[in-house]
């Protein structure tokens, strides 16, 4: 993962960002969506969704984004290791089911009131990398997904950035 990293450092591409404040159905938050990545309402029943740039011969990076009906949460250490544990369960469960294989995971952790955990996995022949986040609002919890086909990973660290930018309006 370290060498995938360091190889994105080199391969991302710098975009202009706007700060854009995007409304679903009676929610508000601002997110910086870069001049080549569009954003979508009720994209396959996502309410809302970020698209990487369309490059003809590489698959999107897509960015999901979920007002849950829950509140804002706290979490201790243990709470986020063990909210990561159950992520991975379930997303090895899921893969399997699918006859693909899970080669990494990232513990769940709870900082700066961000909730986050991961995975990347093999599935037909492709490999994909998925991180998820839960972000606190004062009177919401929004999951954000990252998911990205590996032949992207040049879109990994924007996709991050778009993530890091997130900011509830309300």
């Amino acid at each position: 993962m370290t060498r995938l990293l360091f190889i994105s450092l080199f391969c991302f591409q710098i975009s202009p960002a706007v700060a854009k404040t995007v409304e679903w159905k009676n929610v508000k938050f601002e997110i910086d969506v870069p001049e080549d990545w569009r954003a979508a309402n009720d994209l396959y029943g996502i309410p809302v969704t970020i698209l990487g740039p369309s490059v003809s011969s590489k698959p999107r990076a897509i960015i999901q984004i979920i007002p849950t009906d829950a509140p804002s949460v706290k979490m201790s250490e243990k709470e986020a290791r063990s909210f990561g544990e159950k992520y991975a369960e379930g997303r090895k469960s899921w893969v399997r089911e699918l006859g693909g294989e899970i080669y990494e995971i990232l513990p769940g952790k709870f900082e700066e009131g961000k909730l986050t955990a991961g995975v990347s996995y093999r599935l037909n022949q492709k490999s994909y990398l998925e991180r998820t986040y839960y972000v606190n609002c004062p009177k919401k919890l929004f999951h954000l997904k990252i998911v990205l086909n590996l032949e992207s990973k040049n879109q990994l660290f924007k996709s991050e950035s778009i993530v890091r930018s997130f900011s509830c309006a309300d």
